[in-house]
């Protein structure tokens, strides 16, 4: 490989040595030029002699001739100037060096004519919102660059101020997206009303400026009234399906999204314990202003004991709990003192055991005692019976009748 790099050096110092005069390279100063645009042109030229040369440039058969230059034992680099055509499309530049005599030097380009686009597109979501004085809120921007440039975006606000807004350019790509979120929090002093969330950016290279808006509605948030009618305060049965509800009423005066979160206790996951059922129960649902709901959750605990069901409900305008409290459930057995045995086998299992064991070994001995003692039922001790004195048989009726007047 390195020979035949040796190789091509010699080859090239060659070829320059043998030649006097040769146009070595052309440069210019953009990719892309927009229609009508001057044009720089560096040619570079490699020349074993001083020699002056005729320059003429042609593009599109349209000619364009420069001053006298003269060479120099060396390479030097000139520059031209031509007016690119006001058509788009792809042109070749011809250079031509020609000296007094008959010699005459040419080498090409290919030029790229195209209106260069400066356009960027912004996009603001959400396009309405509403919200409370004091509220921190998000908007998501993205800037689209559609132009066929690099766009520098420099971002301003208006009345409600951005405290995240980036302060330093932002450098967008042809056809790339930047995205953000922006933060606002809303300030305190604001009235109810409807108001106007604006947005200005601007491309610093030709200092064109879009701008964007936002409804945004304030209001001040009334109290919300929640109810609950729930059986989880009285006892409940084991296994039995246990049925919470809870009355929501929206008084505010714009549609609410609310999410009621019900949050299980972790004793009822000390065994399997719940059919169907995750750890924290969620129900999504939407009020009109003025309109009321009845939310119910099923749950079938299955591990007795007195437990404590956390409730939590949220709007999507805050992060924070509008309402929270605890439910207490008493799941208990049906038999009281089956259930009792039951809770304390299924639960202590380990002193359930040693319980029927030591009642097993206590029932053996009472057995062994109560044997030594006990006599046969059918075994009798003999019983001597006193004679009885014979009767007189009454032999006649006479006699009977002597008798019958003695008594």
């Amino acid at each position: 490989m390195k020979k035949l790099s040796l190789v091509f050096l010699i080859l090239i110092s060659f070829s320059l040595v043998k030649a006097s005069t040769i146009i070595t390279s052309i440069n210019l100063d953009k990719e892309i030029y927009e229609p009508g645009d001057l044009a720089k042109i560096n040619v570079s030229v490699f020349s074993n002699e001083e020699k002056y040369f005729f320059p003429e440039l042609e593009i599109n058969f349209k000619k364009y001739k420069s001053e006298l230059i003269k060479t120099i034992g060396g390479e030097k680099t000139y520059t031209f100037y031509v007016r690119v055509p006001e058509k788009e499309g792809n042109y070749n530049l011809n250079v031509y060096l020609s000296d007094d005599k008959s010699t005459t030097l040419q080498k090409s380009i290919a030029i790229i004519v195209k209106p260069l686009l400066r356009q960027f597109i912004l996009n603001l979501e959400p396009l309405e919102q509403t919200a409370i004085p004091g509220e921190i809120i998000n908007y998501n921007l993205s800037i689209t660059n559609i132009g066929s440039e690099k766009e520098r975006i420099i971002l301003e606000d208006y009345n409600i101020q951005v405290y995240n807004l980036p302060k330093d350019y932002i450098d967008v790509e042809p056809m790339e997206t930047k995205k953000m979120v922006l933060s606002v929090k809303i300030p305190e002093e604001l009235k109810d009303g409807v108001y106007e969330f604006k947005l200005k950016a601007c491309s610093t290279y030709n200092w064109n400026c879009e701008n964007i808006s936002s409804s945004l509605g304030i209001y001040h948030r009334t109290n919300n009234e929640i109810v609950f009618h729930s059986t989880t305060s009285e006892n409940i049965g084991l296994s039995k399906t246990l049925t919470p509800s809870f009355y929501i009423k929206n008084n505010n005066e714009f549609i609410e999204n609310y999410v009621l979160k019900l949050t299980l206790p972790d004793s009822w996951f000390e065994e399997p314990t719940l059919l169907n059922q995750d750890y924290v129960l969620t129900k999504e649902f939407l009020l009109n202003p003025g309109e009321e709901a009845n939310i119910y959750f099923e749950l079938t605990p299955q591990v007795l004991g007195t437990h404590l069901l956390k409730y939590e409900l949220f709007s999507e305008r805050s992060d924070n709990a509008l309402i929270s409290g605890v439910l207490n459930v008493k799941v208990r057995d049906a038999n009281k003192i089956t259930g009792a045995f039951i809770n304390m086998t299924k639960t202590k299992w380990f002193y359930g055991t040693i319980l029927i064991m030591s009642l097993i070994v206590l029932g053996i001995i009472i057995y062994f005692l109560y044997k030594e003692n006990k006599e046969y039922p059918y075994s009798k001790n003999e019983v001597k019976v006193p004679e009885i004195p014979k009767m007189n048989i009454v032999k006649d009726n006479k006699e009977l009748d002597e008798w019958k007047k003695r008594v």
